[in-house]
């Protein structure tokens, strides 16, 4: 598989440049916008090349003017919140890189409702509504993710879902701000289907479980434990990079192949959990498009299963080079 997010030819792109660096100096937004930024540090897996343009504002008011902006001009965009289902080519990204990390965050509590913005941890929103003796989300205690992303995701665990949890989140649209009800949002496995195709998730208003602090604490260390018995914790990861069947663990089906602890130069399969990939020395963002590429495969050759992906792949990425001499 070769460009499965292909950049935009090279003469479109230099209008894009001139027509998005004009927009910023015209608004004085410029000095929130780097060129040429490294990208792997703002990622979990810690790898992948540069973005040709860094955009990080510090009010949501120019977020929000300049998103509106590069949609009505059709400009190529990517969102990346706290990057843990992300995997970004070695190559420069073409896209304009938005981030939202330096927009102030809040968290308001009032009654069993919580508004918080998305570029929250969920840790921190976990821990904040325990105080107030507020619970139910324990079960994604110790993910790596904020609540633009958990939310983007309809993430969930331990047959849980955020979902369940939801009432409102608000979005910039090509129209501006709107706040869009949860009866709107059509929640799936693993993805969230919203009424429209381009947004960016700024806030959200969610209704938590009356429950008593030390049963939520109980449950938040339980579940912790169980991440750290069963899966990769606090290393270079995506987490899960597989989702699920029905009727399959794609971990299962990962490990029947033979793979727990198969490694491609710096990035390794996990001894632990099948469907996690660490990025153990230094490995290059190829090395773990690689090895996603041969799990998927065996897999797909021995169960006649096509494993779909909970990681977005940005950019450029290689022909699938590695030779499996074992399928």
């Amino acid at each position: 598989m070769k460009n499965i997010n292909a950049s935009p030819p090279e003469m479109y792109h230099s209008e894009i440049r001139e027509k998005f660096r004009s927009f910023l100096d015209k608004n004085n937004l410029s000095k929130f916008c780097a060129e040429q930024k490294k990208l792997a540090n703002f990622t979990t897996i810690k790898c992948g090349g540069k973005a040709d343009f860094f955009f990080s504002p510090k009010k949501v008011s120019d977020l929000e003017k300049t998103f509106c902006f590069i949609l009505q001009n059709n400009l190529p965009y990517k969102i990346l919140g706290n990057g843990s289902n992300v995997l970004i080519s070695d190559y420069p990204l073409k896209e304009i890189v938005i981030s939202i990390k330096d927009i102030p965050r809040y968290l308001n509590i009032e009654g069993s409702f919580i508004s918080i913005s998305a570029n929250c941890d969920i840790n921190y929103l976990i821990n904040r509504a325990k105080m107030q003796n507020l619970g139910g989300l324990s079960f994604l205690a110790g993910i790596p993710a904020n609540i633009g992303g958990i939310i983007k995701m309809n993430a969930g665990a331990f047959n849980q879902n955020i979902s369940t949890f939801i009432e409102i989140v608000e979005v910039i649209t090509k129209n501006g701000r709107e706040n869009i009800p949860a009866k709107e949002i059509n929640f799936q496995y693993r993805n969230a289907e919203f009424p429209m195709k381009k947004f960016i998730i700024i806030s959200a208003k969610l209704n938590l479980e009356k429950m008593d602090k030390e049963k939520i604490n109980q449950n938040i260390i339980k579940h912790i434990a169980i991440r750290k018995e069963k899966q990769e914790f606090n290393k270079r990861t995506f987490g899960s990079v597989f989702r699920n069947g029905t009727d399959y663990y794609s971990a299962k089906l990962i490990e029947m192949c033979g793979l727990k602890g198969k490694s491609i130069n710096g990035a390794q399969i996990s001894t632990k959990h099948a469907n996690f990939i660490i990025n153990q020395n230094g490995a290059s963002a190829n090395d773990i498009y690689q090895l996603i590429c041969l799990a998927r495969n065996r897999v797909r050759h021995k169960f006649n299963i096509d494993l779909i992906s909970e990681v977005e792949f940005w950019g450029d990425f290689e022909n699938e080079t590695y030779k499996d001499k074992d399928k």
